[in-house]
């Protein structure tokens, strides 16, 4: 698309009738070829995955490295289990139509189940989704007339006054219209990413953690009323929290986007995250108690000494990995058991730490968890220095 504007631009320039039209016909093929790739589904092949992600025949459609991360829906959310690949967005990337057990097998070979990545879609907040729909007859409206438009200037030309007039529209449209609604709906949309820690969420400059240990219940509110079925999909989700507050997702309006049953997935994986929540652990050798992150850091060296407890076996590697790796431990107890490891631990518990970051929730706590996967002792301290005491 961007390089079809650029031609048109070229054409208006320069008075050519030719390279307008090229550059129109350019921007059109693109709008098909992003219709047909929106509609892509299953893929056949010859599946196969490793830790740097999944192939079919031979092509890497998804790892990591890539934003993207996989989830299994089970036969009671659709009519047979699938797999799916989202990217950062919440987009569908493939579709794979695998069993519950070989899907979750190969999400966790290529490392895009939530023990190693956090999932991340975007949402909107609140009662967005009226407001959205109105921004969606605005934007057909725009797009009707930007077609109209560049019919008449492929018709007429620049040398007429319709053509001019139809040129000068396009490029309101094009540099002020259009960025104006885009900005509308980046304000109602909400970044939201998940994972055994709980949900981090971004609208606009402002961002929230919940976590997992937070949320007393989740419910699907469905779009026409009465109870959830195929005849009433869900329109959105409440994320009920222990204090009495209800955080809104409007959903409808992605699930029809995406063609697939976006709120579901959240549903799905969260209540599964909340269920496998084990008890707090928690060492109060590890506590910050208002130190600075150097007083911090110097004092849990100081646990390695001979009279610590670290010795006495109340604190070792393995404790450490097991609070490092307990979501419902505090963020400052899992952060100090990872500055504990980086010079403790061995290669293998610093992998372990560096998946662990790869999958926590928490900025705070993932900087920290990757700056001692790394053995980055500057990064560490300037990580631990953002966790709460």
């Amino acid at each position: 698309m961007g390089a079809g504007l650029a031609v048109v631009a070229l054409g208006v320039l320069n008075d050519s009738e030719p390279v307008l039209t090229l550059g129109v016909l350019v921007c059109l093929a693109s709008l098909v070829a992003t219709v047909v790739l929106s509609m892509k589904r299953a893929q056949h092949g010859q599946l196969e995955a490793d830790e740097k992600g999944i192939r079919i025949d031979g092509k890497l459609i998804a790892s990591p490295g890539r934003r993207t991360w996989g989830t299994v829906l089970p036969k009671r959310y659709l009519h047979y289990p699938r797999t799916f690949i989202l990217n950062r967005s919440g987009a569908v990337v493939q579709i794979l139509d695998l069993g519950v057990d070989e899907g979750r097998e190969l999400l966790k070979a290529a490392r895009l189940d939530r023990d190693h990545v956090a999932a991340e879609m975007l949402y909107h907040a609140g009662q967005a989704g009226e407001r959205e729909a109105s921004l969606g007859f605005v934007g057909m409206v725009l797009f009707a007339a930007n077609l109209g438009a560049g019919t008449i200037l492929v018709l007429k030309g620049l040398s007429t006054p319709e053509g001019r007039l139809a040129a000068y529209g396009l490029a309101a449209t094009w540099l002020v219209i259009n960025p104006l609604v885009w900005l509308a709906y980046r304000a109602l949309n909400m970044r939201l990413r998940w994972g055994h820690d709980g949900i981090w969420m971004k609208r606009l400059f402002r961002t929230r953690f919940v976590h997992t240990t937070e949320v007393e219940a989740l419910r699907q509110w469905p779009r026409w009323g009465g109870q959830r079925s195929d005849r009433h999909p869900p329109q959105g989700l409440d994320i009920v929290l222990r204090g009495g507050e209800t955080i809104r997702l409007a959903t409808q309006y992605a699930s029809s986007r995406f063609g697939y049953p976006t709120d579901d997935i959240m549903f799905k994986e969260l209540n599964e995250l909340r269920g496998l929540q084990p008890a707090p652990q928690a060492v109060a050798a590890l506590d910050r108690n208002g130190r600075s992150p150097e007083q911090w850091l110097d004092a849990l060296r100081d646990l390695s000494g001979s009279k610590s407890d670290y010795r006495s076996g109340v604190i070792n590697v393995e404790k450490l990995v097991e609070i490092c790796e307990n979501p419902a431990a505090t963020a400052a107890q899992r952060g100090a058991s990872a500055a504990l490891l980086m010079s403790e631990g061995s290669d293998d518990e610093r992998n372990r730490l560096l998946r662990q970051a790869g999958a926590t929730v928490y900025a705070p706590l993932g900087a920290v968890l990757l700056a001692a996967a790394q053995g980055d002792e500057p990064g560490l301290l300037r990580a631990l220095a953002t966790l709460p005491d």
